[in-house]
């Protein structure tokens, strides 16, 4: 009966080390993966300001186009007019 209560204190010794040992990896893991977490977020985070910026660019060369495109029209039309009005001789 003696060895029994020797042994039983070393056995709960042994899991509560294993248990804590348990809980310690869960730790680091959770750990590790909330930096994952939290780099992962930073670059998608960082991937939408140059999305924003690029649609944004983007957007302004549209207007740009389409101003340059109406001058380049109006142009057009008004060395029409003035080519009927002067004939060639």
């Amino acid at each position: 009966m003696d060895t029994m209560n020797d042994t039983q204190p070393n056995i709960l010794l042994t899991l509560f080390m294993k248990e804590k040992a348990t809980e310690a990896s869960v730790r680091r893991a959770l750990t590790e993966a909330s930096k994952a977490r939290d780099v992962a977020f930073s670059d998608m985070k960082k991937s939408q300001a140059a999305h924003v910026l690029a649609v944004s660019k983007h957007e302004m060369l549209q207007t740009e186009l389409r101003q340059r495109t109406m001058a380049v029209m109006l142009i057009h039309d008004a060395w029409k007019k003035v080519h009927w009005r002067i004939p060639l001789t």
